[in-house]
C-alpha cells in the first residue's frame, strides 16, 4: 500500500463528508440556512456565512459507530456492538474529542483528505507532529482488546460494575 492510501485510510469515517451531493454548496441539506447562531462544542458559527467552517469543525471530530467482525469481547461471542454499544461509542467520542482538545487544541482541523494535503504534511514538521498525535489518539480507540479505550476494554469495565457485555 502506498503512502497516500495508508494515510487516506486513517481519515475519519464521516458519512456526510463522503457524500459529495451533501457537500455541494448549493445543496445545504447538512446545515440548513438560519439567522440563528449554530454552536458546535461551544464555538459559535453562522450557517449563512460559515458553512465550510461548520463542516470542517464537525468533520474534524472522531466518529465511532457500530462495528462488526472484531475479535470477541472477553469470554463472550460478541463480535459486534450493534444494538447495544451506542452509549459506549458516545463515551468514546467524548473522550476522543477531549484528547484532541488537550493535545491538538480546540481549533485543530482534519485537513489530510487529498494527495496535495498529504504532500504538504510531509514537508511541515509541525503538521506532521500533529498528524502523528492524531493517529495515536485514534489507535487508543481501535476495536481490539489491546487498545486502552476500545469497545472491548470499556465493555469489560462494565462487567466489573455488574453489567454484562451487551447489556
Amino acid at each position: 500500500m502506498d503512502l497516500y492510501s495508508t494515510l487516506n485510510s486513517l481519515t475519519p469515517k464521516i458519512s456526510y463528508l463522503n457524500n459529495h451531493e451533501q457537500m455541494d454548496e448549493t445543496n445545504p441539506k447538512d446545515f440548513p440556512p438560519t439567522d440563528d447562531p449554530v454552536y458546535i462544542l461551544g464555538k459559535k458559527y453562522s450557517s449563512l456565512y460559515e458553512l465550510n467552517e461548520i463542516r470542517s469543525d464537525v468533520g474534524s471530530n472522531i466518529w465511532m459507530t457500530y462495528r462488526r467482525n472484531f475479535t470477541p469481547i472477553g469470554d463472550t461471542n460478541f463480535t459486534s456492538d450493534s444494538g447495544w454499544g451506542c452509549m459506549l461509542r458516545c463515551g468514546q467520542m467524548v473522550l476522543a474529542r477531549a484528547f484532541i482538545n488537550l493535545y491538538l487544541g480546540r481549533d485543530w482541523r482534519w485537513n489530510y483528505t487529498n494527495l496535495e494535503s498529504i504532500k504538504q504534511l510531509l514537508k511541515d514538521d509541525e503538521e506532521l507532529k500533529k498528524y502523528l498525535i492524531y493517529k495515536n489518539i485514534l489507535k487508543m480507540f481501535a476495536d481490539q482488546k489491546t487498545s486502552p479505550y476500545s469497545i472491548h476494554q470499556i465493555a469489560l469495565m462494565g462487567v466489573c460494575e455488574g453489567k454484562n457485555v451487551g447489556q
